[in-house]
């Protein structure tokens, strides 16, 4: 669900942004405004944090935690990578590509 919420708000902040002011829409994209990337850490870290403690509950080999690192560096390249105020970030930063 945090991943959900982060790759939404990511797209609804850099595509739709412009969109909702013109048509009066409160979105999370307005509400966190300056503060997004912040908001976006968080939820990134929530979804490492979550793999992280599954992943224990269910005593998971090595593996399973260097594909977490490997989740968590990516996340944090598209939080890093990302230019809040530029339509076209997506294209330009490749941010959904592994």
């Amino acid at each position: 669900m945090l991943y959900k919420v982060f790759t939404l708000l990511l797209y609804l902040y850099i595509q739709d942004k412009t969109d909702d002011v013109q048509i009066g829409v409160k979105s999370t994209a307005l509400k966190f405004g300056d503060e997004t990337k912040l908001w976006l850490a968080g939820f990134a870290s929530g979804v490492t944090g979550g793999l992280a403690v599954a992943g224990a509950m269910c005593h998971q080999p090595w593996l399973y935690f260097t594909g977490v690192g490997v989740v968590s560096a990516h996340l944090a390249h598209q939080v890093i990578a990302v230019v809040l105020y530029h339509g076209d970030s997506f294209n330009r930063n490749s941010l959904f590509c592994v």
